[in-house]
């Protein structure tokens, strides 16, 4: 009886049933960004969150002891960086760290990257509480006489 009609039919329904675990597997899948992709204003996010230029002037939405990253591009190069010039509410969102990463060029192994060449900064802060808190940065030349706020990056953080 296994190989009449219920035999063929529990063969197929097997089959089927692998071939969507299969599909439904590579369907998980995708191909890595080389681009930090940004993240919807509205996307609660309960640990990690990284949003990026796309997000300036929008509010974002964290648990609390969750993490944030703002990853801005940078030039150090030109004598440009990114300066904190504020959080509104430091019981609620405090700095972490900051670091900037050149931009990974094909070049031979060992070479530096080229000079002028831009990279990107990471920001990281982490929440500490429910409550609402403005980041504001300033993309400017540091020393005395340089270029301030040529461009600005805002963010409301909501902790909730």
């Amino acid at each position: 009886m296994s190989n009449g009609f219920f035999g063929r039919l529990a063969r197929k329904w097997w089959l089927m049933l692998a071939l969507g675990i299969v599909i439904g597997m590579a369907a998980g899948c995708s191909q890595e960004s080389t681009k930090t992709p940004s993240v919807p204003a509205t996307t609660p996010a309960p640990y990690l969150m990284t949003v990026d230029e796309s997000s300036n002037g929008k509010e974002v939405k964290i648990a609390p002891n969750g993490a944030l990253q703002v990853v801005l591009d940078s030039n150090v190069t030109t004598g440009f960086k990114w300066e904190l010039t504020s959080i509104s509410d430091s019981k609620v969102v405090e700095k972490v760290s900051n670091t900037y990463e050149t931009l990974k060029q094909k070049r031979k192994e060992g070479e530096p990257p080229l000079p002028g060449a831009g990279g990107t900064e990471f920001w990281s802060f982490k929440a500490l509480k429910k409550g609402t808190a403005n980041i504001s940065m300033e993309y400017s030349q540091p020393w005395a006489g340089g270029t301030k706020g040529a461009e600005k990056f805002r963010l409301t953080v909501v902790v909730e």
